[in-house]
């Protein structure tokens, strides 16, 4: 409660008494606060069995005092609010130990419990704003296009922890905005770490709660939940990790109605030149992320781009997702059988889909298979001289250059089984199957389903200079690469990381010298 202006001057100044209340918690000292200046948040009191809920400018607690931009005006008495307090285990990403997270439950919405951790400064209009997109969109949105989340705790709501997440973030580079943790679904008997609830952990610090990117990650996370309650908590098996990232990438469009143009930004600009040199979403975490880790971002981008054409071209929409989730497969077979029951019949083949996909990258027309039909702008990049250089492909990768001066490519022998070539002309477009393969454009791709399938050989038209701009088409190339960026991480059942992301953890860096990746051989 704001009271009488009461100052005390002294030569540098008019100061300004401010009083703590803490309502039975630990005694917090008075302020002395310089007229014009803000209150400095002091430690946090404590009171036995509940949490610290923030500090209020009025004692009927209504009113949240901002230590951020609230200016007194004169003498003040701030009351400190107690709400009721849990415990949480969560892990340390950087080192994988557990510790607990004392928290306090800030809002309470129809579908979720907005819990923040105490030493976060997390303010209750925040948490309250949280619970209302999430009631009001969040969960509505989610759920009707992907279906309903397992209900743990039989609570009938989701919990939303609010943290700063220990990801080793020191200003730059990639931090973790949030994640999913399915070991938290499962009995304690299962995981002693398990808090025996459905919920989702979100960033604070670096992300600001309540902004964009961290209303995205939450509706991204959300349907990570939605996904292991629907695979693994049904029949013990889950979905394979592009499916699974690449329908929580799906997810980030339902909740804003727009596509990321980061990610295509990224795409188009393939900063590390790898997404030239073949990599994509299908081998998660393959060759070139070991290689280096930065590259995650060609998979989240590849994976967006996947399943945006999906969605494009599907007679129903968004609503191939649901259909891809609800499958019995957990592997391409249920994207295939999607595709062919939602776009054409012929897509009930892997390497037919695969291929248009890769087409519709190199094209992108304005209508038909081969496009994004005017709602995406891409140009994958390419090669434009040697001849029939031998380059190594993982399954789904694929590699685009100019034919030589003939204008038509006969590959050696020794190719893989599963190597797939394609001549590509343009206006009007040609795709030409058979060798000799013709046009003015070559590309080749492996088209095996097997994810664990083995690294094959194909041969590049034209290989050992990379193309100085995009060879068939141009498009406007943006500058990607941000001081600070998203990236996420997977857990095992167990709770501790997998292998890349640990990896990804530990050698997390920032864009500060980007390494061109020479042809894998």
């Amino acid at each position: 409660m704001l009271g009488c202006p009461n100052p005390s001057s002294s030569s540098d100044g008019t100061y300004y008494t401010i009083t703590f209340e803490s309502n039975g918690g630990t005694v917090v000292a008075d302020q002395k606060v310089r007229e014009g200046n803000t209150i400095i948040r002091p430690t946090n009191p404590t009171k036995a069995d509940v949490a610290f809920g923030g500090w209020y400018a009025d004692s009927e607690l209504d009113t949240v005092w901002d230590f951020s931009n609230g200016i007194p005006t004169g003498a003040m008495t701030l009351y400190a609010k107690w709400v009721e307090a849990r415990t949480f285990h969560c892990i340390d990403l950087r080192n994988e130990n557990w510790y607990e997270v004392e928290s306090g439950l800030l809002a309470t919405g129809t579908y979720c419990l907005i819990y923040a951790e105490t030493s976060a400064s997390v303010l209750e209009t925040t948490a309250v704003a949280v619970a209302s997109e999430y009631d009001k969109k969040i969960h509505h949105q989610i759920i009707d296009a992907f279906g309903e989340p397992e209900d743990v705790d039989d609570n009938g709501k989701t919990i939303i922890l609010l943290l700063d997440i220990l990801d080793g973030y020191d200003g730059s580079g990639g931090y973790v905005a949030g994640f999913f943790q399915a070991s938290h679904m499962l009995a304690v008997e299962s995981d002693e770490h398990s808090n025996e609830a459905d919920m989702l952990f979100m960033d604070v610090d670096p992300l600001e709660a309540g902004s964009e990117d961290f209303y995205k990650t939450l509706a991204h996370e959300f349907q990570h939940l939605i996904n292991f309650s629907q695979t693994y908590l049904v029949d013990g098996k889950e979905q394979d990790i592009w499916i699974n990232e690449g329908l929580s990438s799906a997810a980030e469009y339902v909740y804003r109605g727009k596509v990321d143009q980061d990610q295509i930004d990224w795409y188009n600009a393939d900063p590390y030149g790898t997404i030239a040199q073949g990599n994509n979403f299908f081998v998660w975490n393959g060759y070139w992320e070991n290689e280096e880790p930065n590259t995650v971002l060609d998979d989240y981008a590849t994976v967006n781009l996947f399943f945006q054409w999906l969605r494009i071209h599907a007679t129903n929409g968004t609503g191939i997702y649901k259909e891809i989730l609800a499958s019995d497969d957990r592997d391409f077979q249920a994207v295939t059988s999607a595709a062919a029951g939602w776009i054409d019949s012929s897509y009930g083949d892997w390497t037919a889909l695969l291929g248009s996909w890769h087409l519709a990258n190199i094209l992108c027309e304005s209508s038909g298979d081969y496009g994004y039909k005017g709602k995406i702008n891409v140009a994958m990049d390419g090669f434009t001289s040697a001849n029939n250089a031998k380059a190594w492909l993982s399954p789904g990768e694929g590699i685009l250059s100019l034919m030589p001066a003939s204008g038509r490519n006969t590959p050696p022998s020794g190719s893989g089984s599963h190597i797939v070539y394609m001549g590509i002309d343009i206006d009007p477009t040609v795709i030409d199957k058979i060798s000799p393969y013709s046009g003015i454009a070559s590309f080749v791709f492996n088209g095996n389903s097997n994810i664990s399938g083995a690294d094959e050989t194909g041969y590049v038209a034209n290989i050992s200079t990379k193309a100085t701009s995009n060879i068939l088409r141009s498009v406007e190339v943006k500058n990607p690469l941000p001081n600070s960026w998203r990236m996420d991480v997977q857990t095992q059942l167990d709770g501790n990381l997998t292998e890349f992301s640990r990896k990804l953890i530990n050698g997390r860096s920032a864009f500060s010298s980007i390494d061109k990746k020479g042809l894998r051989k």
